[in-house]
């Protein structure tokens, strides 16, 4: 376990070690605290470098009766090229070709509770441009344990003055989830069964096999 002299330098180093990653995949979901009955939103993650992305995530219709609909989409880099491809609920499924990935994230940012631009943020941002850097007056909190994983706890102040507490791996250094608590929308975005260093098919990226792709 390696120490850190400040929360401040636990998040770079976690911020560079995200940059570093030749490939990496994960699945998890965000949950609205305000309603702990409603389901979750989930998401999966897959990405090689330089230039394969995917980012799908799922939820059902809020309104109780009608939970077997599923709104479904992706984002993504396809040999380089970006797209967003969305289903919603029983309408026909549509795909876009993107001038950019950040343009194709920013689309998806709100739809996914902000899930996707976490990820994005981390893998494709330039050093003090990513995350962590827009976080303000990080501290160490007791350690926690998330998913079977021991964690360093970090209270932050995040936009719009609301904290946030941020999950990282000890031994690993990899963002295990973020909870909000506080603001109109308290949430907690978590990731699971993370993987570094994944081999993907060939297939894994194309655009044209979003049709079938369905967040777990």
């Amino acid at each position: 376990m390696t120490s850190f002299s400040s929360a401040r330098d636990l998040l770079e180093e976690v911020a560079s070690r995200y940059r570093a990653m030749d490939s990496y995949a994960d699945s998890g979901f965000v949950q609205e605290l305000d309603r702990p009955k409603s389901s979750p939103m989930s998401f999966e993650t897959a990405f090689r470098r330089p230039a394969d992305f995917k980012f799908r995530f799922s939820s059902p219709h809020p309104y109780r009766p009608k939970r077997h609909l599923i709104s479904r989409s992706q984002v993504g880099l396809d040999a380089g090229k970006p797209y967003y491809w969305s289903q919603d609920y029983s309408s026909p499924a549509e795909l876009a070709q993107e001038e950019s990935l950040l343009m194709a994230v920013a689309g998806a940012t709100g739809v996914s509770r902000g899930s996707a631009f976490t990820i994005w943020s981390l893998l494709f941002r330039e050093e003090g441009d990513d995350l962590f850097s827009t976080l303000a007056r990080p501290r160490f909190r007791k350690f926690a344990c998330v998913d079977g994983v021991r964690c360093h706890r970090v209270a932050a102040i995040h936009r719009g003055f609301r904290r946030i507490d941020i999950y990282i791996g000890v031994d690993d250094l990899l963002l295990r989830g973020w909870v909000m608590r506080t603001g109109r929308f308290p949430q907690a975005e978590m990731r699971t069964n993370i993987k570094v260093g994944v081999e993907f098919g060939i297939s894994c990226f194309s655009a044209a096999n979003a049709a079938t792709a369905s967040a777990n």
